[in-house]
């Protein structure tokens, strides 16, 4: 008797541009915005002493319709409201980071800090990606800010 099994796992190419998080984790929140083959992934986090710090990665899609990349960890910077100053790199390779996505708002985010499932952040009706994304001067890297528009909300972070 001959007995075969076949397992394939099938992903979404294309998440959608925004704010991620997950439901039970409330607080902690993940920008992701897709550009082609790319997703730009940022956020802000405190490390063990409770120090802010906040990481970047440019990930790339790769063979199994994920997306792949390293981590960079950033400290100090630019305050909301201050004269310009440029941020420090704590780690240019804080590891790696994969996102796989089951639909285009359903997704698994693997780095360092663990496994956690992640969905799209919805706070309005009828999503606009039109006004959706990071904005930044590309003068003063290290200074950005996120702006998502459903609807008739913004949800805006520097």
């Amino acid at each position: 008797m001959l007995v075969c099994s076949y397992t394939q796992t099938v992903f979404a190419s294309d998440p959608e541009s925004g704010w991620w998080w997950n439901a039970n984790e409330s607080g902690r929140g993940f920008s992701i915005e897709k550009q082609g083959n790319n997703i730009f992934f940022a956020t802000y986090l405190y490390d063990d002493s409770g120090n802010p710090t906040w990481y970047t990665a440019l990930l790339r899609k790769d063979s199994n319709q994920g997306f792949i990349g390293n981590l960079q960890q950033f400290k100090d910077g630019q305050t909301l409201f201050g004269s310009y100053q440029a941020p420090s790199i704590l780690d240019e390779n804080a590891g790696e980071i994969t996102l796989n996505f089951s639909d285009e708002k359903n997704g698994t985010l693997s780095w360092p800090g663990g496994t956690v499932e992640i969905t799209r952040f919805i706070f309005g009706s009828s999503q606009n990606t039109a006004k959706t994304g990071w904005w930044w001067n590309g003068n003063e890297s290290g200074r950005g800010y996120s702006i998502e528009k459903q609807g008739d909300k913004i949800f805006f972070a520097g």
